[in-house]
């Protein structure tokens, strides 16, 4: 994969992320999100709980296993 390619998916994965993220915004109000676990699952959420029972705000799940990393600065 050449340089352009690479900058261009690279591209269209954050505008992917970012709709996703718009729609969970758009359907549960702005407590929504797309929202990537550190075991490498990515989900909808309707909240981002205290309380850590997540799987009860989980409402969508993808099927695959993200291998990228997670983290902040």
């Amino acid at each position: 994969m050449d340089d352009k390619t690479l900058q261009q998916k690279l591209n269209r994965f954050v505008r992917l992320g970012n709709e996703l993220d718009a729609e969970a915004k758009r359907r549960w109000g702005e407590e929504g999100l797309l929202f990537h676990e550190g075991d490498g699952g990515v989900v909808l959420m309707d909240i981002l709980p205290e309380d850590n029972n997540k799987n009860d705000h989980v409402l969508f799940c993808a099927e695959g296993i993200a291998f990228w990393g997670a983290g902040a600065f």
